[in-house]
């Protein structure tokens, strides 16, 4: 008795396995975020703060089984007095990192990516 029950056990380890590892029937693991990370060069830690008086780069890097992926978005002027600052935030629909962004207005206009000093 004890038999059965443990060649079921074993099949169904087999099965998980397989569907799991392999992608199985339905690709699941093709879908699924192993590591992800989110670096912005402009942000300040110390100061938990975005940095708009400085040019910056966001980088997304998500390894997805089998390919990996990445995007980089660049801070930008919108028009001469407009900054559009990405930053890395939570997506919290979908569990992931993402860039972000806000709108913000330089006091003494916007040049490079940058609100002038």
């Amino acid at each position: 008795m004890k038999a059965k029950y443990i060649v079921g056990i074993l099949i169904l380890v087999a099965i998980f396995g397989f569907v799991v590892f392999s992608g199985g029937i339905t690709g699941y693991l093709n879908k699924t975020v192993f590591y992800q990370t989110c670096k912005d060069s402009d942000y300040r830690l110390f100061l938990k703060s975005k940095s708009f008086y400085e040019k910056g780069d966001v980088v997304i890097t998500v390894e997805i089984r089998p390919p990996l992926t990445a995007g980089t978005y660049s801070d930008l002027c919108i028009d001469e007095n407009t900054l559009q600052e990405y930053y890395c935030g939570w997506n919290y629909r979908e569990y992931i990192l993402e860039a972000k962004s806000s709108i913000y207005k330089c006091p003494k206009g916007c040049k490079d990516g940058a609100c002038v000093r």
